[in-house]
C-alpha cells in the first residue's frame, strides 16, 4: 500500500516514541512471570494516581505524568508482590503534531478524492438521462 493510501486511511492519528517510559517485568522466584499483576500507581505524598494490569507477560509500562517521585505497587493479589519507587526528572512535552505541509497535503487529498467521487456519479447520473 502506498504511503499517501496509508495517510488517507489512517488519519487523525500520531505517534511517537516515549524517551520517559519505565518499562518493568516482574517474575516469582521460580522465573515464571507474574502474569496481569495489578498495578497501584501513587504519588510521592501516597495519594493513588491509578491503577492497571501487567500483561500476561508480567511487564508494566509506565509513563509518569509529571516530573517527581511515584511510587509502583505491583501485587498477584494472593500475597505476592513488589514496591518500586520511580523518578522522573524531565516533565514530559506535549504530542508532536503531523507537519503543517502534510495536513494541507492530506486535506488537498481527501477534498480532491470526494469531488472525483461527486462529479462521477453526477456524470455517471447525467450520461443515462
Amino acid at each position: 500500500m502506498n504511503l499517501l493510501l496509508l495517510l488517507l486511511i489512517y488519519h487523525g492519528v500520531t505517534w511517537r516514541v516515549l524517551n520517559q517510559t519505565v518499562g518493568i517485568q516482574v517474575f516469582y522466584d521460580d522465573g515464571t512471570p507474574i502474569s496481569y499483576a495489578i498495578v497501584n500507581v501513587e504519588s510521592e505524598d501516597g495519594k493513588k494516581f491509578m491503577e492497571f494490569e501487567a500483561d500476561s507477560l508480567g511487564r508494566v509500562f509506565f509513563v509518569p505524568p509529571a516530573k517527581g517521585k511515584w511510587i509502583l505497587k505491583i501485587s498477584d493479589g494472593m500475597g505476592h508482590g513488589v514496591v518500586i519507587p520511580v523518578e522522573s526528572n524531565k516533565p514530559l512535552k506535549s504530542p508532536e503534531n503531523i507537519p503543517p505541509f502534510l495536513k494541507a497535503i492530506i486535506g488537498a487529498s481527501l477534498l480532491w478524492g470526494i469531488a472525483g467521487t461527486v462529479f462521477y456519479f453526477l456524470g455517471k447520473h447525467h450520461a443515462h438521462t
